[in-house]
């Protein structure tokens, strides 16, 4: 396969269960579904912002590329970045983003082109409307941009911009127009973005990578959650509705056509997916794996292994209330919460194929289970 453009775009605040509930008109996804591969239990290595994305852009873990939190972190300086790579491969790397990833994060590392809107304590105020208007302000630059590379013939580009759209939208108040929650409201109005966004590239000759940062909590249709305000929409905890994203492939060189994917992954896979399919040799060791082999088992050829996924929850609402860092293990139909630390809170444990929704604590009543997944959990957090 002859190189290819790499179109990347995270969406902040989706997550698997607001995108796949039945209950929203969203034309264009649908059918852009069908032309590519949608993954949807993967899930991201935190629920919050900055330490998700950077997960997703270097294929680490927070622990390993050192962004453990939403601001105050930068990604160490010997974990590569997926621009970086592509970089070095000869592409053109341009990045318009939202949200709290400004350049103090490393993020920018690799990129020819870096715009991003202002972390919100930089904002005069310090209000989201004002974000909101530079996140707008953004948008309309992306397009352009896209202009731009597509009439830039003779070199390979990549291109990532995160959409804020969803966050913090369901606090404002709902249109007459749309009789859903205002969470839902946004979420039909990003198809419509979504369609200008992709048309304005060339399918034949570009990969795309859609997926989301992490989930969002919203009281409407979530319900109650023990203990947590409904203005706690991310980052406090490492439920399913707050780690487990959609992740939609779309190669115009592979057969991914119309294929759900219900093996267990996580947002750690997208890097090594990616080289995998530009054919760019890996020349780090990586905890991910390439999602490649496994949409290939689905047509009844290369196996594939499932491995258990890492979450932590991180986020400044933690800080904010002096509040220990989540740590969880997901493996099977079992899930594993705990700080790994004796301070008081009750570990929990959850049987996700009786328990989906992560309300009943069986952590006193499976000990073998429970002190097999805590081994794993320590393992991996290094304690």
């Amino acid at each position: 396969m002859s190189k290819c453009n790499v179109l990347l775009i995270t969406i902040d605040c989706l997550g698997t269960d607001k995108l796949l509930s039945g209950r929203l008109n969203l034309p264009f996804l649908s059918s852009f579904i069908k032309k590519g591969v949608l993954f949807d239990n993967m899930f991201a290595t935190t629920s919050s912002t900055t330490p998700s994305i950077a997960s997703i852009m270097t294929g680490q873990f927070p622990k390993v590329h050192g962004v453990i939190s939403t601001y105050g972190h930068k990604i160490a300086p010997e974990v590569k970045t997926l621009a970086e790579v592509l970089s070095n491969q000869g592409y053109r790397c341009s990045s318009f983003v939202s949200g709290p990833l400004s350049k103090e994060t490393g993020l920018e590392r690799g990129f020819d082109h870096y715009v991003y809107r202002p972390p919100v304590w930089k904002i005069k105020f310090g209000r989201w409307s004002v974000g909101f208007k530079q996140t707008e302000k953004i948008q309309k630059q992306v397009f352009e941009n896209l202009d731009r590379l597509d009439i830039r013939k003779g070199k390979n580009w990549f291109h990532w911009t995160h959409i804020l759209n969803l966050h913090n939208r369901w606090r404002e108040s709902k249109q007459p127009s749309c009789p859903k929650t205002a969470y839902e409201c946004a979420l039909e109005s990003l198809d419509g973005y979504l369609e200008k966004l992709i048309s304005k590239v060339d399918l034949t000759n570009t990969i795309v990578l859609m997926v989301g940062d992490h989930g969002h909590y919203v009281a409407d249709i979530d319900g109650a959650l023990e203990g947590i305000d409904s203005s706690e929409a991310h980052g406090f905890h490492v439920y399913d509705i707050l780690t487990r994203v959609p992740f939609i492939l779309y190669s115009p060189f592979h057969d991914f056509r119309k294929h759900t994917v219900k093996k267990l992954t996580s947002t750690i896979d997208l890097f090594p997916t990616l080289l995998d399919l530009l054919r760019i040799d890996q020349e780090d060791s990586m905890p991910g794996q390439s999602l490649v082999p496994l949409v290939e088992s689905l047509n009844g050829n290369s196996p594939f292994i499932e491995e258990p996924v890492f979450l932590m929850a991180c986020g400044a609402i933690l800080r904010k209330k002096h509040l220990p860092f989540l740590y969880s293990i997901r493996k099977d139909k079992w899930k594993l919460v705990s700080t790994l630390r004796k301070n008081g809170f009750k570990d929990q444990l959850y049987n996700l194929k009786d328990d989906p929704y992560e309300k009943k604590n069986i952590v006193t009543g499976f000990d073998e289970i429970r002190d097999k997944l805590m081994k794993q959990l320590k393992q991996f957090a290094g304690s």
